[in-house]
């Protein structure tokens, strides 16, 4: 698993960014300190959010191109659709849509 662990760390360039976060943590507060605060996933959550896409909120923050709404029958489906994909097939929606991974 710790295999795995790495490879798809590495697999992201997501180590040197980590390093980054930390240093920039540490000019604020020291590490060690950080580290009696908050264990590692208050630590995740805290500078990550929650990893679970909230739909809800997705629905609210949504903005529509002109002409569009969220009562067209199009965007309706596609609201079931999500609703009716699992957490997973959710965050690769997301990075799909935004290129942007979900911890």
């Amino acid at each position: 698993m710790k295999l795995v662990k790495k490879f798809r760390l590495d697999e992201m360039c997501v180590a040197p960014r980590i390093l980054h976060i930390r240093a920039g943590l540490s000019t604020i507060v020291p590490w060690n300190e950080i580290q009696t605060l908050f264990g590692e996933n208050d630590l995740e959550l805290k500078v990550c959010g929650q990893s679970k896409i909230d739909l809800d909120l997705l629905k609210k923050y949504t903005i529509y191109q002109v002409g569009l709404s969220s009562e067209d029958p199009h965007i309706k489906i596609f609201w079931t659709v999500l609703e009716n994909f699992d957490a997973q097939q959710r965050q690769r929606f997301v990075k799909f849509a935004c290129n942007q991974v979900r911890p």
